[in-house]
């Protein structure tokens, strides 16, 4: 029996991305990456072992300090995500201390929707904007392709 995917709670764990694993394999996109014949992995044991003492560290600080600063800050979380579960998104952004912390916590949620569809639920304050993505997991692009592209597309024009 599979277990439930840490990534999206409609999967199972051993559910994985064939189209994206294909294409990663294709020899012209490793040339265009440039990693030789390094076959694609979903993890890496050396890499992991790496970034082992920074995964727990809070950037919560450097979040701050670039809110301050004036620079545009997004957070953005799949519905369907465990590993990065939205409640805990939330829970972190409530406890920044930044310019406009309390105007985000007196803040409402607008629904965002895509081509008449309601697509996530967004919140702002000053330069932060924390974004829900429905029926979406960890991997939002794969999950709900053309809300990831309104999305992205609306970040980079400063239209969310």
């Amino acid at each position: 029996m599979a277990s439930v995917s840490v990534y999206n709670v409609l999967q199972s764990s051993s559910t994985i991305d064939s189209d994206y694993a294909r294409f990663l394999q294709k020899e012209s996109v490793r040339l265009a990456i440039h990693v030789g014949s390094e076959q694609y992995s979903t993890q890496s044991d050396t890499v992991y072992s790496y970034l082992l003492k920074d995964i727990m560290k809070s950037v919560r600080p450097w979040v701050e300090e670039l809110l301050d600063s004036g620079y545009r800050v997004v957070f953005f979380n799949g519905q369907l995500d465990v590993i990065c579960g939205y409640a805990l998104t939330v829970k972190m952004v409530e406890a920044l201390q930044f310019n406009s912390a309390e105007e985000y916590k007196a803040a409402s949620r607008r629904i965002w929707n895509v081509n008449g569809e309601v697509a996530g639920y967004t919140k702002t304050a000053g330069n932060m904007t924390e974004v829900l993505v429905r029926k979406a997991g960890h991997m939002v692009p794969s999950d709900q392709p053309v809300a990831a592209f309104d999305l992205i597309y609306r970040i980079t024009r400063n239209h969310l």
